[in-house]
């Protein structure tokens, strides 16, 4: 059966396969479970590749192999084929980037501390009073500048391994960062299954789990800047914090939450937790400055990641920053 762009119609919902190894630039596997010949196509888009990953493949017959010789998307494979695919585009980075991500080098201290790294994963355990991505306000020191000098440093190919950032963490919010090394892996995002736990810190007494679904609204001034701090809008069903007490201390009127969310809006913990009177300690934006932390007590404490390759899930934990442990065990009297 073909429809109108002649892509043939096939039951492709046993396609699978085996990964191999990652070998000069190209992630190697072995194709299993085809019954007749396929096109490289219909194979990937069967097994949930995304079409811009597929695009880059179509640019060249240097994107993919099968069997070791070069080939085009629309070629066919069969059962037990190696077929070789590009990891990734080179970056076209303009030469000043290219250049200050070379000299602007921060202090040997401010190293990366690395909970996982394979081929296709880079996960963080990303410090307070650290921001993710290069702003106006955080240019010469931020995380994905350490990612760039941590290849420099470890002759990592970036043409190969271009760091994309998948969750990003607030300047004031410690923990753990997912990073995707390359367009290949990227392109299976669906397929890696991403579940985050938050703790947060709050002041206020609860002792009952809460379910906080409210739409996350950006507002603007009058120049039409978007203003940093978020509001609550209508119930939405899409944005949901969900928070569990699991330590809480009615003398010192605060409360730790375990926090799971669905939908990840900007602010979406801190701003649904201040709406209903449970802002998080140190949160200057939508609760009050302390004098003791310097940053807000929240972080992305847990995740577990499936991974495509190796066919399992991989669990990772971090503690409390040493400040935040402190605070608790002061406010446990």
């Amino acid at each position: 059966m073909k429809i109108s762009n002649n892509i043939e119609l096939i039951n492709l919902h046993n396609f699978s396969f085996d990964y191999i190894n990652v070998e000069n630039g190209f992630v190697n596997i072995k194709c299993l479970n085809i019954e007749n010949r396929i096109s490289v196509y219909l194979f990937l888009k069967n097994l949930k590749f995304s079409e811009r990953y597929m695009r880059f493949l179509r640019q060249s017959t240097n994107n993919i192999k099968i069997n070791n010789k070069p080939s085009r998307i629309i070629d066919t494979i069969s059962n037990q084929d190696i077929l070789s695919l590009k990891l990734d585009f080179i970056p076209s980075l303009p030469n000043k980037i290219k250049y200050d991500t070379i000299c602007s080098t921060p202090s040997l201290h401010n190293t990366l501390n690395i909970l996982y790294e394979d081929d296709f994963f880079l996960i963080i355990n990303k410090p307070s009073l650290l921001a993710t991505i290069p702003s106006k306000s955080h240019y010469t020191d931020n995380l994905l500048k350490r990612i760039l000098l941590y290849y420099q440093r470890n002759k990592i190919n970036s043409n190969n391994n271009t760091p994309r950032i998948i969750n990003r963490l607030d300047y004031d919010t410690a923990g753990i960062i997912i990073v995707f090394k390359n367009l290949f892996i990227c392109s299976l995002l669906e397929e890696c299954r991403i579940y985050k736990t938050y703790f947060a810190l709050c002041e206020g007494y609860c002792q009952n789990k809460l379910k906080i679904s409210k739409n996350i609204l950006t507002l603007k001034n009058s120049d039409g800047v978007n203003i940093i701090k978020r509001v609550t809008g209508k119930k939405d069903l899409k944005t949901v914090t969900y928070a569990k007490p699991i330590w809480n201390n009615i003398k010192n009127n605060l409360t730790l939450f375990e926090i799971n969310i669905k939908g990840g809006k900007t602010h979406q913990i801190r701003v649904h937790l201040s709406s209903v009177n449970l802002p998080i300690i140190a949160d200057k934006i939508y609760g009050k400055p302390h004098n003791k932390i310097k940053h807000t007590l929240l972080v992305c404490k847990k995740i577990k990641i499936f991974h495509p390759l190796l066919k399992k899930y991989i669990h990772l934990e971090i503690p409390f920053e040493k400040d935040f442990l402190k605070f608790l065990k002061e406010n446990s009297y």
